[in-house]
């Protein structure tokens, strides 16, 4: 699997779906055949949404700006002091401040 998250340019070869998570930050090339139109995308989420969108479709090349990654997310045993995956009754659920 490809890390796109060095900076680099990586070609990309106009498949409809996003290679990154859909919150990381990503600059495009972007070409449209249909109207032969072409540029450079703003640094913009990697989701398709309305409005100003990245097009995965007619993206050419992209580069990640800034990685999104999921906070980690545990419950505590606030007695015991420990951490677990698992919900228990009287546990604590924490998670990680990201900015």
């Amino acid at each position: 699997m490809t890390d796109y998250n060095d900076g680099q340019w990586h070609r990309w070869d106009g498949t409809d779906k996003s290679p990154v998570h859909d919150q990381t930050l990503v600059e495009s090339y972007w070409l449209d055949l249909k109207t032969g139109m072409q540029g450079r995308g703003a640094v913009r989420p990697a989701v398709e949404e309305a409005g100003p969108r990245i097009a995965w479709a007619h993206v050419t090349a992209f580069r990640v700006v800034k990685e999104y990654r999921e906070p980690r997310q545990f419950w505590v045993d606030p007695d015991r002091g420990i951490a677990c995956a698992i919900y228990h009754a009287g546990f604590v659920h924490v998670r990680e401040v990201m900015e």
